[in-house]
């Protein structure tokens, strides 16, 4: 059996007989002096209408909770989608050279990620390790094993470095005041996995701003 106080009056039972509520009142004499308040029938309704109220509650939080998470769901899905038609681009330049992804007519797959403002720095810092190659872009120069494929990490980082602001620490303004050609990319914030950890404290530090 098991019992709990709902008033200082009133018991609430669990027992063989079903749920029921139970008036005891206790006399001076510390005597109990206890009857049925209501039927059986009245404690299963007030039993049932408190698992209602419960299951409404969960309903109303589990809505919320996916209301919230649905617009981030949404960009993360879009930014993936961009990321994808940047690899199979066929307005890319076909050499990634110096310039990179930026010379000549920047393809339209680049300039859908850069409209993104501000947002598209999380985006790009994501996919810095990815090692998916583009499909109509090579590296400028052939090497003696032929010419060498371009990784999508590879050209969002080309990406990247060119929305930011210079001074953020994985520019190398060493680099810059030599007047290099490149993209002055420190050694610490190259494509990969450890340059990705890199960019992300970075950016969680608040380190990196859009440059508008």
């Amino acid at each position: 059996m098991l019992n709990f106080r709902l008033s200082k009056d009133i018991l609430f039972v669990v027992g063989e007989r079903g749920i029921e509520l139970k008036y005891e009142k206790v006399c001076k004499k510390g005597r109990n002096y206890r009857y049925d308040m209501t039927a059986d029938r009245y404690g299963q309704i007030k039993f049932m209408t408190s698992k209602i109220i419960l299951v409404l509650l969960l309903v109303t939080l589990g809505a919320a909770a996916a209301f919230a998470q649905s617009p981030r769901s949404n960009r993360t899905s879009k930014g993936a989608r961009l990321i994808t038609a940047l690899a199979h681009s066929k307005t890319v330049p076909g050499n990634f050279g110096d310039d990179g992804l930026f010379i000549g007519d920047v393809s339209p797959d680049v300039l859908s990620i850069i409209k993104l403002g501000r947002n598209a720095i999380p985006l790009l810092i994501r996919h810095i390790d990815d090692r998916r190659v583009f499909t109509h872009m090579e590296f400028c120069c052939e090497g003696t094993s032929g010419p060498q494929k371009v990784t999508v990490g590879q050209g969002v980082l080309d990406i990247l470095i060119t929305i930011i602001r210079k001074n953020a620490p994985m520019v190398d303004l060493q680099c810059l005041k030599e007047g290099s050609d490149g993209k002055c990319v420190a050694s610490r914030y190259e494509s990969g996995k450890r340059g990705k950890q890199n960019w992300l404290r970075a950016y969680r530090a608040g380190k990196i701003h859009y440059q508008k």
